[in-house]
């Protein structure tokens, strides 16, 4: 297969944008939508917070949440599931929560995403014990309910 001339112009209005691109304000811009997470999310009990570097080096990091089971009153899966089958449909990097916990990715969010995204995180994680165990009940605390297959229905 060859490259056409649209292949071409892509590459170069890549290549064109990312000389263009401060990538230190890039990173910081990133760092504080990471940090609003781990600032909102902070104090709840069973929560603790952290930040993962990316692991290939990407200037970027994401903001850990481990769900202590106990204590929240939930699991990290739980929690990645009801949040996949909200209005909207939020999926985070959820394929750690069988180790008990996620990451939040904010890269590609906005301002109002992180908004909602840290919203609901707080809905559900204190919520009342009773809708916690409804929670468990619906999710069964196992697998991560895979968002496509929620959002396709």
């Amino acid at each position: 297969m060859k490259v056409g001339k649209e292949g071409i112009v892509g590459v170069m209005a890549s290549l064109e944008h990312r000389m263009k691109t401060d990538v230190a304000a890039w990173e910081a811009e990133q760092d504080r939508k990471m940090h609003v997470v781990i600032d909102r999310l902070q104090g709840i009990p069973g929560v603790s917070l952290s930040v993962d570097q990316d692991p290939n080096g990407n200037p970027f990091s994401r903001a850990r949440v481990t769900i202590l089971s106990d204590e929240a009153g939930l699991s990290a899966a739980v929690v990645c599931s009801a949040m996949a089958e909200g209005d909207p449909s939020i999926s985070l990097r959820g394929h750690h929560s069988d180790e008990g916990y996620f990451n939040v990715d904010t890269i590609e969010m906005s301002d109002d995403e992180v908004e909602t995204t840290c919203k609901r995180l707080e809905a559900i994680l204190k919520t009342a014990p009773v809708e916690k165990a409804a929670l468990v009940e619906k999710f069964g605390g196992g697998e991560v309910v895979d968002s496509r297959s929620v959002w396709l229905g």
